[in-house]
């Protein structure tokens, strides 16, 4: 079985045993339902466990940023406020493909899912990037008030 895979992640995390993660997969066939959703159904996996499986997922199969060498583009800033951004420590950087990059930190990326989930009609991933970087380019691109960046 694929290390990334959410079953896979599940049983890493002690969420799930193998024999669950074979069942649910069963399940799955013929379905679009994603593996989460099934696990919650028949096994009761709170929406919690899922979405930080998920967002180890993402975190594997995310490259890593270095903000200071991307290009951001304006339009993509005004998807998020700067509140949101600050607050879930996402960056809306540009579209790729048709898809919005957004960089974010491994600690963060739960949140920031959830907000994309919430927020945006389209398709998006990520990109992990350190803390500090993102809070700076945060306060700058955003001309956020009230940040306050330590050195």
């Amino acid at each position: 079985m694929d290390n990334d895979l959410i079953g896979q992640i599940l049983i890493q995390q002690g969420v799930m045993n193998p024999e669950q993660v074979d069942q649910a997969l069963q399940a799955q066939q013929g379905t679009e339902k994603p593996l989460g959703r099934i696990a919650q159904e028949l096994f009761e996996i709170s929406a919690a466990s899922v979405m930080m499986a998920l967002a180890e997922q993402i975190a594997r199969r995310s490259p890593q940023a270095s903000l200071a060498t991307e290009q951001f583009d304006p339009q993509c800033l005004r998807l998020i406020s700067a509140k949101d951004a600050w607050d879930r420590l996402i960056l809306p950087i540009r579209f790729e493909d048709g898809e919005l990059l957004c960089a974010t930190t491994v600690e963060t990326l739960p949140a920031a899912i959830e907000l994309l989930q919430a927020r945006l009609d389209c398709p998006y991933h990520f990109a992990i990037a350190e803390m500090r970087p993102i809070e700076e380019f945060i306060a700058s691109l955003y001309a956020y008030e009230g940040v306050e960046v330590i050195d």
